[in-house]
């Protein structure tokens, strides 16, 4: 699984908040964090108009103007309206939350759509969504335009989408990687659904020989070395062995340990297959050990299946890019 989880819309792109944590102006990080959790107040209002994706504005904007006749002759009825529906519909899984408290700022990642916790009605924190946390680091240590960003006031949150290139590069989160993994996710997803569950039987133990581990850890420093950015994207046994993300040449990699027949005709499946799932056109490429007879090699050209052959010695693996 990757670390920062994908995105469950279809964006490629995590949006970025900053939240105060602090219902009722009473301050709730630290209790919040320790549940991996953040909250946005406004506890009063229903679980059903909170939670459902079909809830409007108005609809809450009216149960919200019933529940807190005091706010609404303040006029502060609109800020709830706006503050409750960024968190419920427009706050994302995948997305960013930054939250700046006693010097520090809270990188977190949202990991889970909106609950409600009757119990915590009376702490005004019902209305919750699950968080991990990536980083805290010192307000003073972070570069300027994020500093700049975590200076508001008069509000529960607001959004940074004015520095967010400035947010993943501090957090080296690499934009095309974040999109690489979540479209595996994507394709993991429409397989699943396709494929429904079955059961595999209990067998004997084997004792498993890690070669392809260590091909494949060793193809990674071998594209890196040729300045390419890789991706492991075998989520779920559902995608290639390895990626390189890149605009112009994106290549698929499908690791075999022998040579023989199933060995070729098996990659040549996965590949198209994987291909066609994720809906774009890749330079694909089986990686194998020396010894693929040309007969096949020519066969597999005609489908623009490249071969990468490779051999090992004493433990160290060297790859000829056929």
């Amino acid at each position: 699984m990757a670390l920062f989880a994908p995105l469950a819309d279809g964006s490629s792109m995590p949006n970025i908040y900053a939240y105060r944590l602090a219902p009722s102006a009473i301050d709730r990080v630290v209790e919040l964090l320790e549940d991996n959790q953040i909250a946005i107040g406004w506890s009063e209002l229903d679980e059903q108009t909170a939670l459902s994706s079909s809830s409007t504005k108005d609809e809450i904007r009216q149960k919200l103007t019933a529940l807190y006749p005091q706010l609404a002759a303040q006029k502060r009825i609109t800020h709830g309206t706006n503050q409750v529906w960024r968190f419920t519909q427009e706050l994302r899984v995948g997305d960013i939350v930054i939250v700046p408290h006693l010097g520090k700022a809270h990188f977190l990642r949202v990991t889970g759509t909106p609950i409600y916790l009757r119990h915590k009605v009376k702490d005004d924190t019902a209305i919750r969504r699950d968080i991990c946390k990536l980083q805290t680091i010192a307000i003073s240590d972070l570069p300027n335009a994020i500093r700049q960003g975590l200076v508001f006031r008069g509000h529960a949150s607001v959004t940074l989408e004015h520095i967010k290139d400035d947010v993943l590069d501090f957090l080296g989160l690499d934009p095309e990687i974040l999109a690489e993994e979540e479209e595996a996710a994507r394709a993991e997803k429409l397989m699943n659904e396709a494929m429904g569950s079955y059961v595999i039987p209990a067998k004997d133990e084997i004792i498993v020989t890690r070669k392809h581990a260590h091909v494949s850890e060793a193809l990674i420093r071998h594209l890196q070395a040729k300045g390419l950015k890789v991706v492991n994207t075998r989520t779920g046994g559902l995608a290639p062995d390895l990626c390189t993300v890149c605009a112009t040449d994106p290549m698929l990699f499908e690791i075999k340990t022998g040579y023989g027949s199933g060995d070729y005709l098996k990659a040549l499946g996965q590949l198209l297959f994987y291909e066609k799932l994720r809906g774009r056109t890749y330079r694909k490429l089986l990686v194998a050990p020396t010894g693929i007879r040309q007969l096949a090699i020519s066969i597999l050209a005609d489908f623009n299946i490249g071969i990468i052959e490779y051999t090992e010695t004493d433990g160290s693996f060297s790859f000829s890019w056929q």
